[in-house]
């Protein structure tokens, strides 16, 4: 690992600590925007440095860009709620391109089939079922097209990344890339029943750092 890379990854983890505090207290995010770029840069110097021995460059590519648009997605949610939307957009821009990646190395490792795939897409299918019927009788009639969208995009990504780590055997972190992103979809729970149901906001900023962490991480060793 560079120096600079080890710097990114101090610096985010730093000052993703200090966000997570600003955001209980509810005080400024300035920092938050930072976040996503430091996280990114790791991620490459990294795999620059080993030739991602976790993925191909192209995907080590397409995460790279996720996480920049993680980046947008940050920004925008700290504005107005006015940019809500054009947030969950760069979001959903994110998990497409985590998808992509997922899917690239999928193709190229898979050689059989998983039994256990069939039960774990009816979890997914079970989540959505129970959560998005009590979330949407809150969420604005413009917007229900795009939250249902949104929620199909990121289960699909976590399913993806569950069928990296069940063919992934010879990736020693691919188990890091799923559990991260149950962690994003825990966040992006929490986060939708705080805005459009006026519930709690503790845990969006832990789990979403941790799960962008691990899906990192997951891609990278």
């Amino acid at each position: 690992m560079s120096f600079i890379a080890l710097i990114c990854l101090v610096l985010f983890v730093v000052l993703g600590i200090i966000d997570c505090i600003q955001a209980e207290r509810e005080k400024s995010r300035i920092l938050k925007p930072a976040l996503m770029p430091l996280l990114a840069v790791f991620f490459i110097l990294c795999g620059m440095s080993y030739g991602f021995p976790g993925a191909s460059k192209a995907e080590g590519w397409l995460v790279f860009f996720a996480l920049i648009c993680g980046c947008g997605g940050d920004t925008f949610l700290m504005l107005s709620e006015k940019y809500f939307a054009a947030g969950l957009g760069c979001f959903l821009v994110g998990h497409v391109l985590y998808i992509l990646a997922g899917v690239l190395d999928i193709t190229r490792t898979a050689d059989r089939c998983i039994p256990g795939a069939l039960i774990v897409l009816i979890l997914y299918a079970a989540y959505a079922a129970v959560i998005m019927p009590r979330l949407m009788k809150d969420v604005d009639q413009k917007l229900k097209g795009a939250v249902w969208l949104y929620m199909l995009a990121i289960l699909l990504m976590s399913f993806v990344m569950f069928l990296r780590f069940a063919w992934g055997a010879g990736k020693t972190f691919a188990a890091a890339g799923f559990i991260g992103s149950i962690l994003f979809v825990l966040s992006d729970t929490i986060l939708a029943f705080s805005v459009f149901c006026k519930k709690t906001k503790v845990g969006i900023m832990e789990t979403y750092l941790l799960g962008q962490l691990f899906l990192t991480v997951g891609f990278l060793f």
